[in-house]
């Protein structure tokens, strides 16, 4: 249906973006602490990523217009981290003593709060498109149970059908064999009598004999 179409879509996009922020998180963290610039390939990565993921996000608006303001609650808290993050990596370049760079990002380091206050507003939009699927899911399976229950309800009326049918037509055989054999017992019996036998109609015309 539509609504799980919606949901799905919600849900992919939803879990790209939490990907991408902790990919970016992650990359950010490890070249700050460590100063190996090998951590700048994943970040580069994650935030290219970001841009397109988040233009498909914001195509959620159309499908859930009720939620188009928690939708920019978090663009909202993500766009300013994403441009700190992009100011501090490029600082550490300009910035020729990275150490202190370094250690002042250590002393003053708030990845923690902006991941779990992020994560928790993309949780929870998350937990609603799981329980739309759920319910949906609940109802395909409910509409599959009657429908096999339909089936096996139709199918024990066409047997007690058949059944009928086929007793009537038996009994309408047997009947026809009954009066078959009393036919065939009668004849041989008149025509193994010794006694004369006739038949005749109102107007006393003989119309058969034994012979």
């Amino acid at each position: 249906t539509k609504a799980v179409k919606s949901a799905l879509q919600s849900l992919r996009s939803l879990e790209d973006i939490m990907d991408d922020m902790q990919e970016l998180e992650t990359a950010k963290r490890g070249f700050l602490l460590s100063g190996n610039e090998r951590f700048l390939v994943p970040f580069h990565i994650a935030i290219n990523k970001l841009g397109k993921d988040t233009l498909v996000f914001k195509s959620l608006y159309s499908l859930y217009p009720q939620r188009k303001d928690k939708y920019e609650e978090i663009l909202e808290l993500m766009r300013p981290e994403v441009k700190k993050s992009e100011f501090i990596i490029r600082q550490s370049f300009v910035n020729k003593n990275i150490t202190s760079l370094i250690e002042s990002f250590r002393s003053d380091y708030k990845e923690k709060d902006f991941m779990e206050e992020f994560s928790n507003k993309v949780l929870s939009l998350e937990n609603e498109d799981r329980a739309l699927l759920q319910h949906s899911n609940i109802d395909r399976e409910l509409a599959a149970s009657n429908t096999v229950r339909l089936f096996g309800l139709l199918s024990l009326i066409f047997l007690l059908f058949a059944f009928l049918l086929f007793w009537q037509i038996f009994k309408s055989l047997r009947k026809t064999e009954i009066y078959e054999n009393d036919i065939s017992f009668l004849a041989n019996l008149v025509e193994q009598n010794d006694d004369a036998i006739i038949s005749a109609d109102f107007n006393f015309n003989i119309l058969s004999w034994n012979k």
